[in-house]
C-alpha cells in the first residue's frame, strides 16, 4: 500500500516540474491524495482519525526520528536537542525553486551556527530512494553534488518508509518547510514554496516568538 502511495507521489512530483515553483499544481495533487486516502480507508474499513490524532501522529515521526543522512550517518531525535528551533526544508533534486533558495539557506545555516539564537537548518531530500524506499546511489550522488555546488552544507536527511508515508500524506509540493522544537513538535504551520533570505529570517523570528508565548 505504501508503495502504491509512493508511486502516486513520485508521479505527481514529476508533473510538478512543468509548473513554476514546483507547487502550482498543488490543488489537483491534493485532490488526488484525498481520493487515494478515501480509497485506502474504504478498503481497510478503518475509523477516521480526529484532527488531534492526525497532528499527534505527524509530530511523533520527528520525536522518534531515526534516519540516515546523505553520507550514510545515522541521525535520531537528538538532532533537535540544544536547538530551540529547527527549520526542516524538504526538497528534491528536480525542483528549480528548491535549488535556487539553497545558497541563501546555506548562508543562513552558517550564520545561525555562529550566534546564540539556537536555530539550525536541516534538509530532507525526497527523490533519492526508489519505490522500495531504498537509496539510489546515482540520486544520492546528485544530491551531494547539489549540496556542494549551492553551499547548503548542513545536514540533509534521506527518507525511510515511515518518513516517506508521512511525506505522501502531508506534503503537497516541494519545497515545503517545517519548523520543529527541541522535542520534535511542530512550531506553527508548514510553509509551502521557496523564499529569500530576508523572508526566511523573518519567518524564523516569528517562530521563535511562538516558542516564547
Amino acid at each position: 500500500m505504501v508503495k502504491k502511495m509512493i508511486t502516486l507521489l513520485l508521479t505527481a512530483a514529476l508533473l510538478l516540474t512543468a509548473f513554476a515553483g514546483c507547487t502550482a499544481s498543488e490543488q489537483s495533487m491534493a485532490e488526488t491524495e484525498q481520493t487515494t486516502d478515501t480509497e485506502v480507508q474504504t478498503e481497510q474499513s478503518e475509523p477516521e482519525e480526529t484532527p488531534q490524532e492526525e497532528q499527534a501522529d505527524s509530530e511523533s515521526i520527528f520525536a522518534s526520528l531515526a534516519l540516515k543522512d546523505l553520507e550514510g550517518n545515522e541521525v535520531d531525535a537528538t538532532l533537535f536537542e540544544g536547538h530551540k528551533l529547527t527549520m526542516l526544508n524538504i526538497w528534491a533534486t528536480f525542483c528549480g525553486p528548491c535549488l535556487n533558495e539553497m545558497p541563501e539557506l546555506g548562508e543562513l545555516a552558517a550564520e545561525y551556527a555562529k550566534d546564540s539564537s539556537g536555530v539550525q537548518i536541516v534538509g530532507l531530500v525526497t527523490d533519492v530512494v526508489d519505490q522500495d524506499i531504498q537509496p539510489v546511489d546515482s540520486q544520492i550522488e546528485a544530491a551531494k553534488q547539489i549540496v556542494e555546488e549551492t553551499g547548503a552544507s548542513y545536514t540533509h536527511l534521506v527518507p525511510d518508509e515511515e518518513m516517506y508515508a508521512f511525506l505522501v500524506e502531508n506534503v503537497i509540493g516541494v519545497p515545503t518547510t517545517y519548523f520543529i522544537d527541541e522535542q520534535g513538535n511542530f512550531v506553527g504551520d508548514p510553509i509551502i514554496g521557496a523564499n529569500d533570505k530576508a523572508g526566511w529570517q523573518s519567518e524564523i523570528a516569528s517562530r521563535l516568538e511562538m516558542l516564547e508565548n
